[in-house]
């Protein structure tokens, strides 16, 4: 069971992080979710680690948001 949540604080970890720098650039979650090609519900649910993303999409996320994946 450990694992699973190590790797649920892990997505809950870059999820805040990715709304911290989010809300920093003062970028909108429809913004950033509509030029990463998803809906804003879907960007809120990374952003609160609720769903996993695949490196690409962390990838695509960063670009976006000008930092370092």
């Amino acid at each position: 069971m450990e694992k699973s949540n190590t790797r649920e604080n892990i997505f809950e970890t870059i999820g805040m992080r990715l709304r911290k720098i989010r809300d920093m650039r003062g970028y909108s979650r429809s913004t950033v979710a509509e030029l990463a090609g998803m809906s804003e519900k879907h960007l809120y649910n990374i952003e609160m680690g609720n769903v996993r993303m695949s490196v690409d999409r962390l990838v695509d996320l960063c670009d976006i948001l000008e930092v370092s994946s």
